[in-house]
């Protein structure tokens, strides 16, 4: 095993200089992410899963839903539209799917900010 400290540069051929940071990516490096408190619930769920988002205050953007399934196939895509009230509970009807299990994104003008996975009963 190798271990990299510090920043490291790297030359392909005559031209070509790849970087590689100090730190890094990761949840704490992505820029951009808001200061929402999401949680869905019941897991598993049967017929009504709830979104409920805390803090939303921070954003004016509406909210993109999608919930796909283990093969990435979009099932539900619903956006959540902006509210000035800083908490959203959203009911989202899933009786239609399959006992299996789902992806669920939150995101916010393109930036990820939740991934979970659902189990459908």
């Amino acid at each position: 095993m190798y271990q990299i400290i510090g920043p490291l540069n790297v030359n392909v051929g005559d031209t070509d200089t790849y970087s590689v940071p100090e730190q890094p990516a990761g949840v704490a490096n992505i820029p951009n992410i808001q200061n929402f408190d999401i949680k869905a619930y019941p897991d598993p769920v049967t017929d009504i899963l709830q979104l409920e988002v805390n803090n939303a205050t921070n954003s004016n953007a509406s909210l993109h839903i999608v919930i796909c399934d283990n093969l990435g196939r979009t099932c539900i895509d619903q956006v959540m539209p902006a509210d000035a009230n800083s908490d959203i509970t959203r009911s989202i009807a899933i009786s239609s799917l399959a006992k299996g299990i789902y992806f669920l994104t939150v995101s916010d003008n393109n930036t990820l900010l939740q991934e979970q996975t659902i189990v459908k009963q």
